[in-house]
């Protein structure tokens, strides 16, 4: 008897019932709540997936000074356009811009495409569009703001009060008077063509001088 009173007591191993509970309602809400955020987590990343990513490729990109402008179409396509290839007071040239270190003709966003005019003399033009101009050559954006056709075509002046040839949209009959800074004479289109300017180039050709002046692109 006396040696069983003076053995020392062991410590119960055991988890009483109440704290056992409570154990386990604490791991069940770690769990849960783990379980939300890891959730939450993949939502998010499903929602950034789902985000659409513009990508702008080089051919994409809008005209920038130095550019080079080059045949939109025909046998030349793609060659370096220079003030002769622009007959003047006639049927517009296309024409897409081209970066000259890469070669990479901008031809990938219709907002590129540029139309060339050329007068039979610089006294055909405003003051203000004669600042845009480089020997008589005039560049405009080839979209219609009206509902974005191109201005494909042209009507031989003396028309719509003046002496020379002016642009027309074939799709409504928007026209636009090309000496002018591209105003509008009729139709319509609820503003002018936007103007490309275009800067000196002792090899004639025809260099971009920055970007087109005002939006380019349709109304609606």
């Amino acid at each position: 008897m006396a040696d069983d009173q003076s053995r020392p007591k062991s410590e119960s191993t055991e988890t009483s019932p109440d704290r056992g509970r409570a154990t386990r309602r604490h791991v069940l809400g770690t769990t849960i709540w783990v379980g939300l955020g890891v959730a939450g987590l993949s939502a998010f990343a499903a929602a950034v997936r789902l985000v659409p990513r513009i990508v702008v490729t080089p051919d994409q990109e809008p005209p920038v000074q130095g550019d080079l402008l080059v045949f939109a179409q025909g046998a030349r396509s793609g060659q370096v356009l220079t003030v002769n290839d622009v007959p003047p007071d006639a049927l517009q040239v296309f024409a897409w811009p081209m970066d000259p270190g890469s070669k990479v003709v901008k031809r990938g966003d219709i907002h590129n495409l540029t139309l060339l005019v050329r007068a039979g003399n610089v006294s055909w033009f405003t003051s203000d569009e004669k600042l845009h101009t480089f020997k008589n050559v005039a560049a405009y954006s080839a979209v219609c703001p009206h509902l974005c056709c191109t201005v494909s075509d042209w009507r031989t002046g003396p028309t719509d009060g003046g002496a020379h040839g002016v642009l027309l949209c074939p799709c409504h009959l928007s026209r636009f008077d090309p000496w002018a800074g591209g105003r509008v004479l009729g139709g319509p289109s609820p503003r002018p063509l936007p103007i490309l300017p275009l800067m000196p180039d002792p090899q004639d050709r025809l260099v971009v001088a920055g970007g087109f002046l005002t939006q380019v692109g349709c109304a609606t």
